[in-house]
């Protein structure tokens, strides 16, 4: 998916903006991979699970995420502002690898359960 999103944003906007919504996609990828490796159930079930340390870290990665998208920090990545329509096209990506994921749960889960 971050290849897919670079090649997409390179033709679109250009190398500066393609490596920063590839470098927005491979961060929020991860968090989504947290949260999908928790367990077995549903990712959207593991909102309701309580783990302050775990929350308080995905916020404060949020925040730095953000900060060095928006803020002057971004010239130490070489990373560009990211236009509205890549910000959709990166949160499409992301959906999509989610319902990947959630697809090999979901079929892991009917295994098992027929085992």
């Amino acid at each position: 998916a971050d290849l897919g999103v670079y090649a997409l944003f390179l033709g679109w906007h250009g190398e500066a903006e393609a490596r920063s919504a590839a470098f927005l996609v491979l961060i929020v990828l991860q968090w989504a991979v947290a949260f999908s490796i928790r367990g077995e159930v549903s990712f959207f079930k593991l909102f309701k699970v309580k783990n302050k340390v775990f929350f308080c870290a995905l916020i404060a990665a949020f925040i730095l995420q953000v900060a060095m998208i928006l803020s002057p920090f971004r010239e130490i990545l070489h990373l560009s502002t990211i236009h509205a329509d890549s910000w959709v096209a990166c949160l499409l990506a992301v959906l999509l690898v989610i319902f990947s994921l959630e697809t090999h749960k979901f079929i892991g889960r009917k295994i098992k359960k027929n085992d």
